[in-house]
């Protein structure tokens, strides 16, 4: 029997790595979806054109005091990475989306390194990710109880 205790301890650790790992992969998409709404708004507000948006919405004062981190992932994207001949990346709408978040999803892991290399709290701890994380429980809890009702 303690076998099966010990295996049963060990799926619930694995299921738990998961969570978190889809947790965070939540969390980067949110903060992209924020992004996007910044770009858009940024567009609509301001007349401007995707690139030009992109560029003025590139400045991460609330990701401080790992700014220049995120900011640094941004001008990657913006110049196009490691693209030949450093030809800027053409933005069209359909993909823009997808560069955000993978520019967030960068900059978040830069972020989390370091801050191991500090010995600084995890992005997990922070006020933030913790906020968002109980939104999202909130939510999933709303969404049960309505078909725990039904039953």
């Amino acid at each position: 029997m303690r076998g099966d205790d010990y295996h049963k301890r060990k799926r619930g650790k694995k299921r738990n790595a998961h969570f978190m790992d889809a947790a965070m992969e939540a969390y980067i998409r949110s903060e992209a979806l924020t992004k996007m709404r910044e770009l858009e708004d940024c567009q609509q507000t301001n007349q401007m054109d995707m690139a030009q948006a992109l560029a003025s919405i590139g400045n991460f004062v609330e990701r401080a005091p790992y700014q220049e981190l995120w900011n640094t992932q941004w001008r990657i994207m913006l110049e196009g990475g490691e693209s030949p001949g450093g030809k800027p990346p053409v933005f069209d709408p359909a993909t823009v989306f997808t560069e955000i978040e993978n520019t967030v999803k960068e900059a978040m892991m830069a972020e989390q390194e370091q801050r191991i290399e500090q010995g600084a709290p995890t992005i997990e701890d922070t006020k933030p990710y913790k906020a968002f994380i109980d939104k999202a429980m909130d939510q999933l809890l709303e969404e049960a109880s309505g078909e725990i009702e039904e039953l």
